[in-house]
């Protein structure tokens, strides 16, 4: 769930919870394609467990709710300092005669 510039998610103990109290650096990472181009596009956060009443307050207020039935009590909060992408086009295979792997594989074999 989008809160304002940053993303809320809950979640039960386990590696999600583990990395957030760790402070560790997390990322995150969505690709799409259709038959004519793709895109992927990466964001790295930093990742806060909601421990204050103030917090987790706020947090509630985005009706944050877990898609399964599951027990889900930490509120993490992921704050993004990097986002990075690309969009392509799908095209035609380069002609394999042009491309520098096929220009020194051949060089090598002389």
């Amino acid at each position: 769930m989008v809160q304002g510039r940053t993303v809320l998610f809950r979640t039960a103990e386990g590696a999600k919870l583990f990395s957030a109290v760790a402070k560790c650096a997390v990322a995150f990472e969505a690709d799409d394609h259709n038959v004519a181009e793709g895109w992927s596009v990466i964001v790295k956060v930093r990742a806060q467990v909601l421990t204050t009443d103030a917090g987790v307050r706020e947090a509630e207020r985005a009706q944050l709710l877990p898609w399964t039935a599951t027990l889900k009590r930490h509120c993490v909060r992921v704050i993004p300092w990097e986002i990075t992408g690309r969009h392509f086009r799908f095209g035609p295979e380069p002609d394999r005669s042009q491309t520098f792997a096929c220009e020194a594989s051949s060089h090598n074999q002389r």
